[in-house]
């Protein structure tokens, strides 16, 4: 992030930049348009918002559906590792290693 600010900074002092470069001066804070107001205070927590929405959409789902996949192999499976998981419900950060743990 720190090397993208420094180029649109060296974009922007550059002489030969008629447009006035990569970063947006103003004198006052009205001076800034609407768009570029709400696009950097309110439109990344939007997008922010609905990513997590959707992902949290699907991550239940496939956490709802894994019992019924690992039941229908060939060959089926234990109430252990079908019928008893209980993915939705155990904490976070601890779901992918106990996935790895039981395959």
């Amino acid at each position: 992030m720190i090397i993208g600010l420094e180029v649109l900074s060296y974009l922007s002092i550059g002489k030969n930049n008629a447009n006035g470069g990569g970063l947006a001066f103003a004198a006052t804070a009205d001076d800034i348009s609407t768009v570029a107001s709400f696009s950097y205070l309110y439109l990344p927590t939007v997008i922010a918002v609905f990513y997590s929405m959707i992902w949290s959409w699907v991550d239940l789902d496939t956490k709802r559906l894994e019992p019924w996949f690992q039941l229908s192999r060939r060959g089926g499976a234990v109430a252990e590792n079908s019928l008893l998981l209980q993915y939705p419900f155990d904490f976070l950060a601890f779901v992918p290693v106990r996935a790895a743990r039981r395959k």
